[in-house]
């Protein structure tokens, strides 16, 4: 994968790392990054730290760190040892950067895994607890860049990055998750398309937005979904939520 310094996700990661700078100097954090990856090997990345990302994405380095199977499910947190087969980027994030004890999070999403990656300087010791300690400042965090960020990441989705064999993740949203028997059954039913849909209106999502992420025309967005209410017996908008909701199916 070969990718210029003016690529957006290279350009935009000043204005990360101004949404991130108050949480860095209230928590002692000292980079975060995070990255949509994509079924189809595309990925979407944001970066705080311009010089890692730079040097991450031009070494060819996996996006995301190689995780045995034992711990994949709809949502975990994960710290590679410096054993692992990710002790390359650790020493380079180390010797190079300063940035060391890199602590992921990924989340399940339908389509692809949502990666947030949290590091502290390297002469930080007894990391485990101060991780632990920290879990829900890390949470709220979370939450307040998906709103903040809420622009470059539409953005970003329009500049995604082709991911090869040496540097695309060891797994995807089919494996990370073992689906509910609800949202098997519900999947029978739905096209893919308008269970993408569904799935971004329960969390909230108007039909502008929806279509951005897809990449469709708000009117398709709408028309998947009155067709997704005609299988599932619903009338309204709160009634198909309420449903997805009572199956448990995101």
């Amino acid at each position: 994968m070969k990718i210029s310094k003016q690529h957006y996700t290279i350009k935009i990661a000043e204005e990360v790392k101004a949404i991130c700078e108050p949480f860095f100097q209230e928590y002692q954090f000292n980079s975060f990054f995070y990255s949509r990856l994509y079924d189809d090997h595309t990925s979407l990345l944001l970066t705080s730290h311009q010089n890692w990302h730079w040097h991450h994405l031009t070494k060819q380095y996996k996006v995301a760190p190689p995780i045995p199977n034992v711990y994949l499910k709809d949502r975990f947190c994960y710290m590679p040892c410096p054993a692992s087969p990710y002790q390359d980027v650790l020493h380079d994030i180390r010797s190079l950067f300063n940035l060391d004890h890199p602590f992921y999070i990924f989340e399940h999403q339908v389509g692809f895994v949502d990666m947030y990656c949290f590091t502290v300087p390297a002469q930080y010791r007894d990391v485990y607890n101060f991780y632990l300690n920290k879990m829900h400042c890390i949470e709220t965090f979370i939450a307040s860049f998906q709103v903040q960020a809420k622009r470059l990441i539409i953005e970003a989705d329009q500049h995604r990055l082709i991911l090869n064999d040496n540097n695309c993740s060891t797994f995807n949203s089919h494996t990370l998750l073992q689906p509910s028997s609800s949202l098997h059954e519900v999947s029978q039913v739905l096209a893919k398309r308008e269970l993408e849909c569904l799935y971004y209106l329960q969390k909230g999502r108007s039909f502008k937005e929806i279509a951005t992420y897809l990449k469709l025309s708000p009117r398709t967005v709408e028309f998947y979904l009155q067709r997704v209410k005609k299988k599932l017996n619903c009338r309204t908008r709160s009634q198909l939520i309420d449903y997805v909701e009572s199956k448990k199916l995101f």
